[in-house]
């Protein structure tokens, strides 16, 4: 599969519904142990033929981009539980493996930029692990860093204001239903997703540009 990876959550939202502490800690979550773990588990399951795993390991994450209104990664989850359970299929479990993998890596670095922030407001420090985890030359995904190594366009107003109108675009989100044991998470929401809350990511765009200087 080669289809391009774009990640679209809403951070403020989630908080909205689930409060700040919750989310920054399924954030944290994330960043330090769900990654690693859940794609260990996954990986086990394709080397062991063991679909219950990729299916528990699934269902894991759906549940938490599902929090984070991340419905393209969910909808990604889902794919790989139906096919590790109700529709048993090795083919399509061993055909989207890369995407999927490639699916996780990117929303790895698109939260890693959340998580920066929220370490920082708590005062903690930030290991170097988690920061060099995923390099970003292993993902699909179409990324503001990747564009802003270029020194020409980062001096360029044109392609700065370009930039900062793709972070502010509004994306309408369909909303996937959830299987009925998730149920009280698949309640529609009218909303506008973001890729990042936009005042801290050309915050940090501005940061990066001016550390360049």
């Amino acid at each position: 599969m080669t289809a391009e990876i774009e990640i679209k959550f809403d951070i403020a939202e989630a908080m909205d519904n689930y409060g700040d502490d919750t989310i920054e800690d399924l954030i944290i979550d994330f960043i330090e142990e769900t990654y690693d773990h859940k794609k260990g588990e996954i990986i086990e399951g394709y080397e062991k033929s063991d679909n219950m795993k990729i299916k528990h390991s699934t269902h894991t994450l759906k549940t938490s981009a599902r929090f984070i209104f991340e419905e393209g990664f969910a909808s990604q989850c889902q794919k790989m539980e139906n096919w590790s359970t109700k529709d048993l299929d090795w083919n399509k479990l061993n055909e989207n493996k890369e995407y999927f993998f490639n699916y996780m890596d990117a929303l790895y670095l698109a939260l890693l930029e959340e998580y920066k922030i929220i370490k920082e407001k708590r005062g903690e420090t930030i290991s170097k692990e988690f920061l060099e985890k995923v390099p970003k030359n292993n993902t699909k995904e179409k990324n503001i860093e990747a564009e802003e190594k270029k020194p020409e366009e980062i001096n360029s107003e044109e392609n700065y204001k370009k930039r900062m109108s793709l972070l502010s675009s509004i994306i309408p989100a369909e909303i996937i239903k959830e299987d009925e044991d998730e149920n009280a998470l698949s309640k529609s929401h009218s909303r506008n997703q973001s890729y990042f809350q936009l005042d801290k990511t050309l915050s940090d765009i501005k940061d990066k540009i001016n550390s360049k200087s």
